[in-house]
């Protein structure tokens, strides 16, 4: 209690300090640009009212689809746009408040440099020490709501950078079980997979693309059916992984370190499995970026991200922050099959994809509503000019 009683009396000090500047013109050169800031926040502010409307407009859209098309898309669908409503709802709350704290702040560093000069131009005949003394007095004052309006200012925009979904920290290693997530047989008719042990695998699927790619110098990994098949090319040693949700692998793409690699299945809402090299150790599961099948992956060049894309019927771009199980962004990528896809090795936060003929450039941009995929459709073949 003594401590801040001995803090508010020196901000008490410091502001009764800055008063007597302010009138007596030794400290005017601070709120100069105040009335010209008052009116670029108020611009803001509009531009901010604006925005509103256009943002009730894409809730009310928001609505509509969970209203509307929630269960054909399914419940992951629905959660996913109720996610993105109240976050961005809120984020859109704080970017009014923020907007409005700095207009609050500017009007009261203008208040102070309007009382000065109008109390100094009305006050000349008026006894000087007794208008000196009202006048600080009132400046001091008017200090006081500015710092508090400050205080204000700066509490908002602490509280914007922290707003939006904050994706789960890493929890570390996690205890994962393959067999834990793996299909069970469906009838009497079929067998369970632990019946039969795989001796040896002469296949390679050359129809797919990208199903080739170096885990080190000599090891070379590669889909098979329903395997995941390690070839070290100077002992000839084959080392198989089972796919784990039944129907096949769809895709298999090897980290930038080479320490980890990601399988892309195929079957009922496939997930995508992160494993580290070379213990083979099931480090991460990502689930629901496809309903059946993925087609085609790649890992950002810094390692951190991962994109996937899903076949038929979905065909839906999915990157995720791999390492904390999270969808970063989603979005439909073509309304074909996508053969390809990959991050710029340049330009942060661009990617593109490649498929039945199309090339597609897409951009993660910052937008008033937060984080958005982006994409635009390259020309392929004769273009009219």
């Amino acid at each position: 209690a003594a401590a801040a009683a001995a803090e508010a009396a020196a901000k008490d000090a410091e502001r009764q300090k800055d008063a007597e500047k302010m009138f007596d013109g030794e400290n005017h050169g601070q709120v100069p640009d105040a009335k010209a800031r008052i009116s670029v926040l108020t611009a803001k502010l509009l531009e901010v009212k604006a925005k509103s409307i256009q943002f009730e407009a894409e809730i009310s859209d928001v609505n509509a689809a969970l209203n509307i098309e929630g269960l054909d898309k399914g419940f992951f669908a629905a959660v996913q746009l109720r996610e993105w409503r109240v976050a961005h709802a809120e984020r859109m709350k704080v970017v009014a408040r923020k907007a409005l704290a700095d207009a609050t702040k500017a009007k009261g560093d203008w208040k102070i440099w309007e009382k000065r000069t109008e109390e100094r131009e009305e006050g000349e005949d008026e006894d000087f020490a007794a208008l000196r003394a009202k006048v600080v007095g009132e400046l001091k004052a008017l200090i006081a709501a500015r710092d508090e309006a400050d205080d204000k200012a700066q509490a908002v925009a602490k509280e914007l950078e922290d707003m939006g979904p904050e994706d789960p920290e890493p929890e570390g290693p996690k205890d994962y079980k393959a067999d834990d997530y793996r299909r069970k047989p469906e009838g009497p008719d079929e067998l369970d997979g632990s019946v039969v042990e795989m001796y040896h695998s002469f296949g390679f699927e050359s129809v797919k693309r990208n199903n080739l790619a170096y885990l080190a110098d000599d090891v070379i990994i590669f889909t098979v059916g329903n395997m995941t098949q390690i070839l070290n090319l100077e002992t000839q040693e084959q080392t198989y992984l089972p796919g784990i949700d039944g129907r096949g692998v769809g895709m298999v793409m090897v980290h930038p370190t080479r320490e980890y690699f990601a399988v892309g299945e195929k079957g009922t809402n496939p997930n995508v499995y992160i494993y580290e090299y070379p213990s083979l150790r099931l480090m991460r599961v990502l689930s629901g970026g496809t309903e059946e099948v993925y087609s085609c992956g790649r890992f950002s060049p810094d390692g951190s991200k991962l994109a996937t894309v899903g076949n038929y019927p979905d065909f839906m771009i999915t990157i995720w922050h791999w390492d904390k199980e999270s969808i970063m962004l989603r979005s439909k990528a073509f309304s074909q099959e996508v053969y390809d896809v990959s991050f710029s090795p340049t330009f942060p936060g661009y990617l593109y994809t490649s498929g039945t003929g199309h090339i597609r450039f897409w951009k993660m941009a910052s937008t008033f509503t937060g984080l958005k995929l982006q994409g635009d459709i390259g020309r392929v073949g004769n273009v009219d000019l």
